[in-house]
């Protein structure tokens, strides 16, 4: 395979609704969230799915969301391919 790079978006792109399809189809991405909740002690994932938009986009709310959800993204595109091919793609086998 050759060079592989993933872009993560940044503050300023989070809109009120981000991540609730790739929690509601993946495990992974549901544990993403889920510890995101537990480390920052409130519901981020109610803030990101159901807003408000406004509390969404204060700066320490914003960040973490964009974090959280571009990882979730990320773990369910490898729980997907690993699916696919029947193995664990980040174990280089």
């Amino acid at each position: 395979m050759g060079d592989l790079a993933f872009v993560f978006p940044g503050q300023g792109s989070q809109i009120v609704g981000m991540g609730r399809a790739v929690y509601e189809s993946s495990a992974r991405a549901r544990q993403i969230f889920d510890e995101a909740d537990r480390i920052l002690g409130y519901k981020l994932s109610t803030i990101c799915f159901e807003g408000p938009a406004e509390k969404l986009n204060e700066t320490s709310v914003a960040q973490p969301a964009v974090l959280a959800t571009s990882i979730a993204i990320l773990e369910a595109f490898i729980e997907s391919v690993n699916e696919k091919l029947g193995r664990r793609v980040s174990d280089g086998t």
